[in-house]
């Protein structure tokens, strides 16, 4: 906001490029925001979207990335603490009386200022549409255009309005943001990017968890958000810019425009599915002595459960407090 009011006093062209690069960042933000908000499955499917967006070279990757995970089989194990809010909010088709379509009708008007050739929207339209609107109205103008002084005036106070709703209004911009730093001490500094934070300052009294460095969003629980980048102190953020060459991909700043490489190390492995539990159930039944079954044929090697085995050990090697108490173990035991 900052940066625009600066470039606001210089010139209309250099105002509108700057509202696009707040609805680059906008989008960006959205995408990441739900990729984070996609629970763990055997199809590795929040890897997929990101492996998928480390490589995107355009800002079209990112909104096609929300409508695959809005409206595609990855909605469906999508946090439900999300339902009720963001993904109520992006995917229900509302009318004029709603914030969500005078978003969409203000950026529509944006496009007509520009004689740029769309779909028009219907009576009722969801939120999730004006992603792809953005990044056609950004591409057929600083993209592939030659855009003009006079319609940016006319075009600037609606694009920065249609904006402004839907940072004052989408929940997940309500929502705890912060920079998690671990301590050597296993605490954890704690960087409040949303104004009066608390959530989390349980994790600078205790060092029970083990997160990794990084921007967290708070959902059913902390959710860190990949692909988007600080420090602890917060001096700047950056976001996935695509050039992925061997291991590495680019990161920009829409603030300072700094680039900045990252690791893709993480990223660089084929998009497959997990392999299937030694002890998943068959999918038909067999003969297995006077009955029919599903199980497994067994197995001659120890299947490790590694929740289990921790258990077992803080309550019977290292002393913590045993399950049952009319069962006594002692470490000669085992």
């Amino acid at each position: 906001m900052e940066r625009l009011e600066s470039t606001k006093e210089d010139s209309d062209l250099a105002y509108f490029y700057d509202l696009l690069l707040l609805g680059e960042l906008l989008t960006k933000t959205t995408s990441l925001f739900l990729v984070a908000c996609i629970n763990e499955d055997n199809e590795r499917t929040k890897y997929r979207h990101e492996h998928s967006l480390v490589r995107a070279n355009a800002i079209g990757d990112f909104s096609k990335a929300i409508d695959e995970i809005l409206v595609g089989p990855t909605s469906q194990i999508l946090s439900s603490s999300i339902r009720e809010y963001e993904f109520k909010e992006l995917t229900q088709r509302v009318g004029i009386e709603t914030w969500q379509y005078q978003a969409l009708s203000l950026l529509e008007n944006c496009l007509d200022s520009f004689n740029i050739q769309h779909e028009k929207m219907g009576a009722k339209a969801p939120l999730r549409l004006w992603f792809n609107s953005f990044s056609y109205l950004r591409n057929k103008t600083k993209g592939h255009g030659a855009t003009k002084l006079e319609p940016c005036s006319e075009v600037c106070p609606m694009l920065c309005k249609s904006m402004n709703i839907i940072l004052d209004n989408l929940s997940l911009f309500g929502r705890p943001w912060a920079y998690f730093y671990r301590n050597l001490s296993g605490k954890y500094r704690i960087s409040y990017l949303t104004e009066d934070g608390k959530e989390f300052d349980y994790l600078k009294r205790e060092n029970k968890e083990n997160l990794e460095n990084g921007i967290y969003c708070l959902v059913d629980y902390p959710r860190k958000i990949n692909l988007f980048y600080s420090n602890p102190e917060l001096t700047d953020f950056y976001y996935p810019n695509g050039n992925l060459k061997n291991d590495r991909f680019e990161s920009i700043s829409y603030i300072s425009d700094d680039r900045a490489e990252r690791c893709a190390k993480a990223y660089l492995y084929p998009i497959t599915s997990l392999p299937s539990s030694e002890t998943e159930g068959l999918t038909q039944l067999d003969v297995l002595g006077n009955s029919f079954t599903n199980l497994p044929i067994p197995t001659d090697s120890y299947i490790r459960r590694e929740g289990l085995e921790k258990e077992l050990k803080i309550c019977y090697f290292d002393g913590g407090p045993f399950p049952n108490n009319n069962i006594k173990r002692t470490r000669r035991h085992w």
